[in-house]
């Protein structure tokens, strides 16, 4: 009796650390999404960032273009 005591009690521990490893899995992968989705919302706003710049630039240059039309 006592060796299937000790078996059972091996199994629920092995099951215990089978669900501790899978939540720790799971914990780990949110973490390493949420990581992702910061990189990739740094990404899209450096990117609407340089959008912005290059329209800045055109605008400039349009206005120096008109400015330049209007003085000639």
């Amino acid at each position: 009796m006592k060796e299937q005591k000790k078996d059972k009690s091996e199994k629920d521990a092995g099951w215990m650390k089978s669900s501790h490893s899978d939540t720790n899995m799971k914990l780990l992968s949110k973490r390493t999404d949420q990581k992702a989705r910061r990189i990739a919302g740094w990404r899209k706003s450096s990117h609407s960032d340089t959008n912005m710049k290059l329209l800045r630039k055109e605008r400039i240059k349009r206005r120096e273009g008109l400015l330049m039309e209007k003085q000639t």
